[in-house]
């Protein structure tokens, strides 16, 4: 690609605007990249992206011949709904596209051989996305990667759209359920961000949180049939911004929002750890009769913070990590306040 009209140099970086997008000129290699642009005009996203005049990207499309995007280059701009992406493309940085709460669709080549960390997150509204067949090297939260025990012999891997197993004998890798590098929504046996993994006793039913499908799934083994026991069928039915008390209901009534961890007592009640940025961030109970309550933080408040003893309804917290002993009591990371609470549940 031949770029030859440059614009005045802006944060340290040499660059050319094609249709309101930044390039910045890699001159050794002759070759461009999206290039992060901070400051230019009123109008940025993250000051990484620069949209002239108020002009819209609708859909995206990178020239032929760009080999790069870099990292938060188009982080958080909401006017992106399609992503065409050049076969030239080789590389797309951390965080490239993360927050484009209203990107639907995106294909990426299988020239592309390197995606950063958290790429693809955070894209409520995606469709469909389908992964290059070649990769080298992929960022750990492109879609984030889970790992959980089995049992002695065997880990399961939840790495974004596809539930894989490891023999820790041999290093063995064989998938089990979903699909390597694309998703179909109406697909009971698709994921979209495996965030939680939990074990029956018997190891006959493992659950899984799909994160943003917005629903807990059970996979029978070994015969990996799939069905969905808690959240709705439509992925976009999500628990919306609220800090009032959520009633008890039916499973298959249940909403959520982006659920993450999840583990399993001795009783075969699954508990859930729920929320995203700063609301809905409660401890959901699954119990085997197929109905959802909150057992901890029922306003779903991040604030005030609490630093003693409380009612687990009363609790307060920002947090992913859940855990749980052998006596079934509950422990809740507060990533927010650096704490760790312990639920004694009754």
């Amino acid at each position: 690609l031949l770029l030859t009209m440059l614009l005045p140099r802006v944060a340290g970086a040499e660059a050319v605007e094609i249709d309101g997008i930044f390039y910045s000129l890699i001159e050794k290699a002759g070759t461009a990249e999206v290039a992060p642009i901070h400051n230019y005009s009123a109008q940025t996203y993250s000051g990484d992206i620069v949209i002239l005049n108020g002009e819209e990207l609708n859909d995206l499309e990178i020239p032929d011949g760009i080999t790069s995007i870099s990292s938060n280059a188009f982080y958080g701009c909401q006017s992106i709904k399609s992503v065409y992406i050049p076969s030239s493309m080789v590389a797309i940085g951390s965080n490239a596209f993360c927050g484009c709460k209203n990107l639907k669709r995106i294909v990426i080549p299988d020239s592309v051989t390197r995606i950063g960390a958290g790429a693809f997150m955070n894209l409520p509204k995606l469709e469909a996305i389908r992964l290059p067949a070649n990769l080298d090297e992929i960022g750990d939260e492109v879609l984030e990667l889970l790992l959980d025990m089995y049992d002695d012999t065997h880990l399961l891997i939840g790495d974004g759209f596809n539930l894989r197993m490891m023999d820790l004998t041999t290093g063995e890798v064989k998938s089990i359920v979903g699909s390597p590098n694309s998703i179909d929504y109406t697909a009971i046996d698709n994921f979209y961000n495996i965030r939680g993994i939990a074990v029956s006793p018997d190891k006959k039913t493992i659950y899984v949180s799909d994160g943003l499908n917005n629903c807990v799934k059970a996979i029978s083994y070994p015969e990996c049939a799939v069905r969905r026991i808690a959240g709705p069928e439509v992925r976009t039915n999500i628990l919306g911004k609220s800090f009032e008390p959520l009633a008890e209901c039916k499973a298959e009534d249940a909403l959520f929002y982006n659920p993450s961890n999840i583990v399993l007592d001795s009783k075969g009640n699954l508990y859930l750890a729920d929320g995203t940025s700063d609301y809905n961030h409660r401890i959901r109970r699954i119990t085997p009769d197929g109905r959802v309550y909150t057992i901890a933080n029922e306003t779903g408040a991040t604030t005030p913070p609490v630093t003693g003893p409380c009612r687990a309804l009363e609790m307060t917290y920002k947090g992913w990590g859940l855990g749980i002993d052998k006596d079934d009591n509950l422990y809740v990371c507060d990533q927010k306040n650096n704490l760790v609470f312990r639920l004694t549940l009754k």
